[in-house]
């Protein structure tokens, strides 16, 4: 957890804000491609392998691609816990301009990129997938192609937990409030979220449902897979929503908002993949 750096993460989401990342760009090299290469380049960096999966949706059809990472497991290697949330970004309408889309999702995008940097410094015990969806805003197409994906190859039943991350930097009040999401029947889950909260983030106030749709969680659970979306609970408030005025400026709140639902995602993530602790050994010992 203090591994975590929310300038870092800042840094990240306001550079994702840069690009307008609507899954119909336009021209030779859309800027929502730019975005992709980047996030690729960032976990490659990491020493992470990076694939760029295709898939198309729409009568046109419009073709985005999901970034894909993968830091192998130790111990487990088979075994998954995959956290994720989309980069593309869009206005109301389908305008492919002015999207800079820095609360929804820059910062759950930013967020799994950090939590690969941190991750990376502490090797686990079972593979963690870090993905960066595309085609959310149209309909969890993403989601869906890379759930099919571990469908297809025969990995579904080796998710041990997905966490989702989606507008996690706003707060309109002081109040920390985040809203963990999923269905019932997957309830057990918000166990370690909310004991994670109590001890590593006290200030965050966990609040929980079991209403779930609109994000890439949904196809999660829609598999039974144990996994539940991560979002601020003032996320219907933001004036800024699908606008062009969602800039990093008008994220308020961000580090402490963001930084403490990453703060519980990291500790649970850090439960669910294991890590190698190291053998101290002394002359006594020996």
């Amino acid at each position: 957890v203090d591994a975590l750096d929310t300038q870092r993460w800042f840094d990240a989401m306001t550079t994702l804000a840069t690009y307008d990342r609507s899954s119909y760009g336009t021209g030779a090299y859309p800027e929502i491609d730019q975005a992709r290469d980047w996030l690729k380049a960032e976990f490659q960096l990491l020493g992470m392998t990076v694939t760029t999966p295709t898939f198309s949706f729409g009568s046109g059809p419009t073709s985005v691609e999901n970034v894909v990472a993968k830091l192998t497991g130790s111990t487990y290697p088979d075994e998954l816990v995959i956290i994720g949330g989309h980069y593309d970004s869009r206005q109301t309408g389908s305008n492919p301009v002015n999207t800079p889309g820095a609360e929804d999702n820059a910062t759950g995008c930013a967020g799994v990129l950090e939590a690969a940097r941190v991750f990376a410094q502490f090797p686990p015990q079972r593979s963690m997938i870090f993905v960066c969806f595309a085609g959310e805003e149209q309909g969890l197409y993403g989601g869906y192609a890379y759930v099919q994906s571990l469908v297809d190859s025969a990995q579904l039943d080796n998710v041990k937990l997905a966490v989702i991350m989606d507008m996690i930097g706003y707060s309109g009040d002081t109040d920390l409030d985040v809203l963990l999401e999923t269905s019932s029947t997957l309830s057990t889950v918000f166990t370690s979220f909310q004991t994670m909260a109590a001890t590593y983030v006290p200030e965050l106030r966990v609040i929980t449902t079991t209403s779930w749709w609109g994000s890439d969680h949904v196809p999660f659970i829609e598999q039974n897979v144990p996994s539940l979306l991560t979002i601020e609970n003032d996320y219907g408030s933001y004036p800024h929503y699908h606008k062009s005025t969602d800039l990093p400026a008008n994220v308020t709140r961000a580090q402490e908002m963001g930084g403490g639902i990453l703060k519980m995602n990291i500790a649970v993530l850090t439960d669910a993949a294991g890590f190698e602790r190291p053998i101290l050994r002394d002359g006594f010992e020996n």
